[in-house]
């Protein structure tokens, strides 16, 4: 009885906690991904990107770190003379879930975890 009991509140627990995570955020995952592809593409807006991909979200201390993955002109050049790979480029952008401020944009390879 006592199990069952400590199950139910602690499912109960894990509820509230994460309508409580999910109502201090100032944004949803939908505009926290857009402000990201769109500073993304206004960056690098000279090196002709492409095929600009969302890779990996996460919603940590009040901020998101969103994963953008593209291509550059000369990652497309590569692939082609290596048999068709293109290499990608990705960026991980922090941002502030407050007021949707881009605080920082780090080089992203694949395994990094953060």
């Amino acid at each position: 009885m006592i199990a069952v009991e400590s199950r139910a509140s602690l499912t109960n627990l894990m509820t509230a906690t994460i309508e409580n995570a999910e109502q201090e955020r100032e944004m949803d995952v939908k505009e926290a991904v857009q402000i990201a592809k769109k500073y993304v593409i206004d960056l690098f807006e000279e090196e002709g990107i492409s095929d600009i991909g969302l890779e990996e979200v996460v919603f940590a201390s009040n901020s998101w770190t969103i994963t953008i993955g593209f291509s550059r002109p000369w990652n497309r050049n590569i692939g082609s003379v290596l048999g068709g790979q293109v290499s990608r480029s990705y960026k991980a952008l922090r941002i502030q879930d407050e007021d949707g401020r881009v605080l920082s944009v780090k080089d992203r390879a694949l395994g990094d975890s953060e």
